[in-house]
C-alpha cells in the first residue's frame, strides 16, 4: 500500500482471482499458502 496526497494505491496480485474462486466454492477445504519470504502472502489474505 502506498499513499500519495491522500490517495491509497494497492497492487493487484496475480493470485487474487484464484483466492476469490477458492473462497466462493464453499467446499470446506483448507487453504495453505506458502512461498518465498517478503512477497506479500499475509497482505493478500488480510
Amino acid at each position: 500500500m502506498r499513499k500519495e496526497k491522500g490517495i491509497t494505491m494497492y497492487l493487484k496480485r496475480d493470485i487474487y482471482e484464484k483466492l476469490l474462486l477458492w473462497k466462493n466454492q464453499n467446499t470446506g477445504r483448507v487453504l495453505e499458502l506458502e512461498g518465498a519470504r517478503q512477497v506479500g502472502k499475509t497482505f493478500i489474505l488480510v
